[in-house]
């Protein structure tokens, strides 16, 4: 096969996903913009012009969709929370 059918993302996760999670995972009735400020003190990322960067693996993501990724990991705690 080619190239076109890897993916890039082990386990399907951003970086974001994995930063994300365990905020989420102490709090989960954490706030987008709870999140954003809690976001905004980690050393790996900084926010810039409506832009949340990660400088690790560089990956950006938009402070607007902060909300949908809150939600995603608010799922994944939910699940995860089920199977045990």
């Amino acid at each position: 096969m080619s190239k076109i059918a890897t993916n890039t993302r082990p386990n399907g996760q951003n970086p974001f996903a994995k930063l994300i999670d365990p905020i989420v995972a102490e709090n989960t009735n954490i706030t987008r913009n709870q999140l954003l400020q809690r976001l905004k003190k980690h050393e790996d990322l900084s926010v810039l012009d409506g832009k949340i960067l990660c400088n690790d693996p560089h990956d950006e993501m938009s402070v607007g969709s902060l909300s949908q990724a809150l939600s995603r990991s608010k799922a994944r705690i939910r699940k995860n929370l089920k199977k045990q």
